[in-house]
This record gives structure tokens, C-alpha cells and sequence, in this order.
């Protein structure tokens, strides 16, 4: 018999999604919760699965919330290859332009530092001609990955690859 939850308000779901306590098949449940906050505080537990991590992945990334939800996905280490590839084309029509895309860009990044993501999936994103040149210089400033700098070297923007010479300097 499955027991009933007692959730009687937002705060209760984001309670449990935050604990470490909650079990596994909970944790399932809230993934899917209509509560944007609540989701996003499921992908950040430390007891998350790669399972939940799918299940939480949204449909469409048109928002300011599914995009975060993207980005807290993107940088987990238990996330799937497959989830990767689809958070990189999810995120795609959303880099084709900066502007009012902040989130996109955030999640772009924090993907692009993700220690456990194939290059090659990650260049989906930091190495596409559709992602704005401004997301791609933000990439080659600031990612944490040598191999991604380095790969972006090779951009068609020149404005891209000065970025990422500078970029491999510090990295050293």
C-alpha cells in the first residue's frame, strides 16, 4: 500500500527535496513536482539519482525556471550522457541570442564546467555557429575545463579564440 503524503504547502515539498533524508522513490515524486523551486532543489541533493536526474529534466527549456533546472542537471556529475545530449539540445535555440537569454547562458557555462560531460557533447553548445558569439566568449573565459578552452581556440570568431588563448593562460 503506498502511503499517504503529507505535504500541506509548497514549503512542505521543498522541505523534503531538500533533505537527505528523503528517500529515493520520494525524491522520484517531487522531480516531478508542478513546483519549479521544488525540482530544482531535488537535482541539487546530494542523494539524487541519474534516474531522478532524468525524470527532472524539462520538456521544453523556454523559461527562466526550466533553464535553471537545465543548469543544476547540466553540472551534476551523475547526470547520463544521454540527459546531457538532450539538456545541450534543449539549451541550443535558447543561445542564439544573449539578450533575455541570461539563464540559458548560466546553464550553457555551468554544463560546459560539468568534469564528467564528453567534449563532444558539450560542444553541441560551446562550439556551435548558432550560439551567440557573446555565450561563446562567456564559455572561453570562464570555463573551468582545459578541453573546452582548448577546442574553442578553433572558433570561427576571432573575438572567441582570443578569449580562450587568454583563457588557457590562466588555466596553467
Amino acid at each position: 500500500m503506498v502511503e499517504t503524503r503529507k505535504y500541506h504547502s509548497p514549503k512542505d515539498y521543498l522541505d523534503a527535496a531538500k533533505s537527505s533524508e528523503t528517500s529515493l522513490e520520494e525524491l522520484s515524486f517531487l522531480a516531478t513536482s508542478e513546483y519549479d523551486f521544488v525540482r530544482l532543489a531535488v537535482v541539487a541533493n546530494a542523494s539524487v539519482t541519474s534516474a531522478i536526474l532524468r525524470i527532472a529534466l524539462p520538456a521544453k527549456l523556454d523559461t527562466w525556471n526550466s533553464q535553471n533546472i537545465a543548469s543544476g542537471i547540466g553540472c551534476n556529475a551523475k547526470t547520463p550522457r544521454d540527459t546531457m545530449k538532450q539538456i545541450a539540445e534543449r539549451l541550443k535555440p535558447y543561445l542564439k541570442d544573449g539578450r533575455g537569454n541570461e539563464m540559458a547562458a548560466r546553464a550553457a557555462l555551468s554544463f560546459c564546467n560539468n568534469p564528467s560531460a564528453p567534449l563532444e557533447i558539450l560542444m553541441l553548445v560551446a562550439g556551435s555557429r548558432e550560439t551567440a558569439v557573446g555565450i561563446r566568449k562567456k564559455i572561453a573565459s570562464n570555463s573551468l575545463r582545459r578541453d573546452v578552452v582548448e577546442a574553442m581556440r578553433l572558433d570561427i570568431s576571432e573575438a572567441v579564440r582570443k578569449r580562450a588563448e587568454n583563457r588557457l593562460r590562466s588555466l596553467k
